[in-house]
């Protein structure tokens, strides 16, 4: 990477992620025996990021532990910032930062080491990197709109009739080179407007994996893929990590001997039927309290 430095935002609302989003925030989720969290830093840590700076919002009290353990720089929004503010706010706080790489705690973008250092390549030619993705023409995700040097023109809403490219949640930019807001704003908005700031857009020219567990339905079907899958890139990392011990292929289970149980609740439990079970335990509750999702 051409700057230690990695922000991972993590003061979203977790409405996307159901009920139990309202209690447990989308970073802190668990993926086998470990956080999203944990998880985004140890990756980015492995391409040789080294400083790392959250924002949180929503049910912030619950990322102490993290914090601390992974040795993050936190900063807490009394008001929810959006997704520009937060940018403005770190650079409030951290005004000797100038550039910054974006890691989405939310999911994985894996790419193979050539496009990383075509990627790298270009951050150190360009203040602003963003890394766009080919998606599905009916995927529910935003378009980037590319002139034919691959800067962002605009973003759209999802639309069959538009390229099939958008923004992956990675991606590298100059702080320091951004006007100054304060209060709400979108990242478009504020920090990477496309009408104000010449931003370049890789995209990988080899296979890549992208995995969301942004939305509650994307987290369970996700879980199963890894475990189906176990020559992606993303279950050799989490194996390679030892973050991956407790999978019973007999079973297709996880921490249990029940048939297609995924415990990711730390602790034995007796439910034997088909599912993935989470802990509530230190999310408003004092004990352990075991909830399928």
């Amino acid at each position: 990477m051409n700057t230690s430095d990695c922000f991972l935002p993590c003061a979203g609302l977790g409405t996307r992620m159901g009920p139990i989003g309202k209690r447990i925030p989308k970073p802190l989720w668990p993926l086998f025996d470990s956080s999203l969290l944990e998880l985004q830093v140890l990756y980015a840590k492995s391409l040789g990021a080294k400083n790392f700076y959250i924002n949180t919002h929503h049910l912030a009290e619950t990322f102490k532990t993290s914090i601390k353990s992974l040795g993050l720089s936190e900063l807490t929004e009394r008001e929810l910032l959006g997704s520009g503010g937060c940018f403005h706010h770190l650079l409030e706080n951290y005004p000797n930062i100038s550039s910054i790489n974006i890691f989405n705690p939310d999911s994985f973008l894996l790419l193979e080491s050539g496009d990383w250092l075509r990627f790298q390549d270009l951050c150190n030619n360009f203040d602003h990197v963003l890394i766009g993705i080919p998606c599905h023409p009916e995927a529910l995700y935003n378009r980037l709109v590319l002139n034919i040097e691959n800067y962002l023109v605009e973003i759209i809403k999802p639309n069959q009739a538009a390229p099939a490219v958008t923004y992956s949640g990675f991606g590298k930019i100059n702080l320091s080179s951004i006007s100054k807001s304060s209060g709400k704003s979108g990242f478009f908005e504020s920090v990477l407007d496309p009408r104000k700031q010449n931003v370049k857009v890789f995209i990988p020219q080899s296979d890549f994996e992208f995995w969301d567990f942004g939305v509650l339905d994307s987290y369970k079907e996700n879980i199963y893929r890894i475990l189906e899958n176990p020559s992606s890139r993303l279950y050799s990392f989490l194996k390679e990590a030892g973050k991956l011990s407790l999978f019973n292929p007999a079973q297709f289970s996880y921490s249990s001997n029940n048939k297609k149980v995924i415990n990711f609740s730390g602790v034995e439990i007796s439910q034997t039927e088909p599912g993935i079970y989470l802990n509530l335990k230190g999310f408003g509750k004092n004990e352990d309290t075991i909830v399928k999702i």
